[in-house]
């Protein structure tokens, strides 16, 4: 994807393919601090959990989603890989991109590069 737009986490489904970048919780989960909900095209790119080296410990994993639910903080969604699961807590001050072009929607805020977005949030 080359421009996203904001994503409502309330619309992520099971069946939806996404990238959540995050830090990991004592309790085996993992919270996150960028999630992408990839367009149907996407699916499969980059599938599997693995170290990412945006945030100290974070890791990077790519599923699809197989539950998503409202949590106390925000939303929690679990991904399913070829082995096990993983639950991912999206804190409310976390907003999910997707393509602009994924649905026929208009936005409010123009889209942004993942890389600036990326960028923002690590200086802050």
């Amino acid at each position: 994807m080359t421009e996203v737009a904001p994503f409502d986490p309330k619309e992520i489904a099971p069946g939806h393919f996404v990238g959540a970048g995050a830090k990991p919780l004592a309790d085996g989960s993992v919270k996150a601090v960028q999630i992408v909900v990839f367009p149907e095209s996407m699916r499969g790119t980059g599938e599997g959990h693995r170290a990412w080296d945006v945030v100290p410990d974070g890791t990077m994993t790519n599923a699809t989603v197989v539950a998503s639910v409202d949590a106390a903080d925000g939303r929690s969604i679990t991904l399913k890989l070829a082995d096990r699961s993983v639950r991912v807590s999206i804190p409310a001050d976390v907003t999910p991109v997707s393509s602009p072009r994924r649905r026929a929607i208009s936005c409010a805020k123009a889209p942004t590069s993942s890389l600036a977005r990326r960028k923002a949030r690590i200086e802050h």
